[in-house]
């Protein structure tokens, strides 16, 4: 049909694993992909016909722009994590391939794209995550390896992958002396250890 706008990004691919998992994407990509494709939607050349966003046979690849795709819709378009999810139903490849834990364990859990948006419209409704007041360089730049590897989550909680003094297999290390002097910075008062190492 050529009312159809057919468009792609890199955006679905940007995850970094850890070990066995592969997303879903981050905050920020999610971010850039809805600020991307609301341009898309209202670029004057475009306005009135139909976006068709594609990806690659990857499964991977196709879970996470399902997670891009339905953030679009709730924050966009204020559609709920279920309604958004359901968008999907009638795909050839739905249900989604499961999102896993970072471990190189086996996983005893899926996480699927509902689990996703679900976790979305919760941080949304408690004022967790909004696209007015997400700080894109403040969390790119934090998220980075060499400046702590962090996850800025709304205003009272951060996450992150822990302190080591010494690194394994060239990985980039924050000792704790350095994520002291971070979290003094982002005002954080308490840590709670979620991992072993």
């Amino acid at each position: 049909r050529s009312d159809l706008f057919f468009f792609s990004t890199d955006l679905h691919e940007r995850y970094v694993p850890f070990c066995k998992d592969f997303g879903p994407v981050s905050n920020a990509t999610m971010c850039r992909f809805v600020r991307y494709t609301r341009n898309k939607a209202y670029h004057p050349c475009l306005r009135g016909r139909p976006l068709v966003y594609y990806t690659d046979m990857d499964e991977s690849n196709q879970a996470n722009a399902a997670v891009l795709l339905g953030a679009y819709m709730m924050l966009e378009h204020k559609m709920s994590a279920v309604d958004a999810a359901r968008a999907f139903e009638h795909t050839p490849y739905f249900p989604f391939a499961a999102f896993r834990d970072a471990s190189g364990m086996p996983s005893d859990f899926g996480i699927t794209l509902e689990n996703c948006l679900r976790g979305l419209e919760k941080a949304m409704n408690v004022g967790w995550y909004s696209l007015d007041t997400f700080n894109l360089e403040a969390f790119e730049e934090l998220e980075d390896p060499q400046n702590g590897d962090v996850s800025l989550i709304g205003d009272k909680f951060v996450a992150f992958r822990g302190p080591r003094e010494t690194a394994d297999h060239d990985q980039w290390v924050c000792s704790p002396t350095f994520y002291t002097s971070l979290f003094k910075e982002l005002g954080v008062t308490a840590v709670v250890r979620l991992n072993e190492a």
